[in-house]
């Protein structure tokens, strides 16, 4: 029962993370005590990003969390000139086209950056299955190699 218990409070704190809900009495109760809980409805790129952001901040150099927030800001400024919002179900190989030709045709950055936004997209979205936020795996195939300088 305990372990029910349990389950049932990481999935209210996912929750309540992505949909920002505010934490009441009734909500935990009825989180808890329902056989239908509430389920995660929109698995959101901004708020479980910012969550990997502080799940690796104690064991990152400042100038890691510097660039990981860059990343993040580069794909809210996509979200925003592309008009969309990212669920993580949405990190496919149509996305990656995409968001490429965003990065080198609208934003003009160099090949080391596209490498840089890839692997920092990658590890988070690994980090993302590990929590049980997504089973999207179709970002493996993900690749834009560094050119030498």
């Amino acid at each position: 029962r305990l372990d029910e218990i349990q389950g049932r409070i990481n999935e209210a704190n996912k929750y309540i993370l992505i949909n920002k809900v505010r934490l009441t009495e009734k909500f935990i109760l009825d989180w808890l005590y329902k056989e239908n809980s509430i389920q995660i409805s929109k698995k959101v790129f901004e708020p479980i990003f910012d969550e990997y952001l502080n799940a690796i901040r104690p064991n990152s150099a400042e100038r890691t969390i510097l660039g990981k927030t860059t990343v993040k800001n580069f794909i809210l400024a996509y979200q925003e000139a592309k008009k969309t919002e990212l669920h993580l179900s949405d990190f496919d190989q149509d996305f990656f086209e995409k968001i490429r030709a965003y990065a080198y045709d609208d934003k003009k950055v160099g090949a080391n950056y596209f490498a840089k936004i890839t692997t920092t997209l990658k590890t988070f979205l690994y980090w993302a299955v590990d929590k049980g936020y997504t089973d999207n795996l179709r970002f493996k195939k993900f690749s834009a190699p560094e050119k030498e300088t």
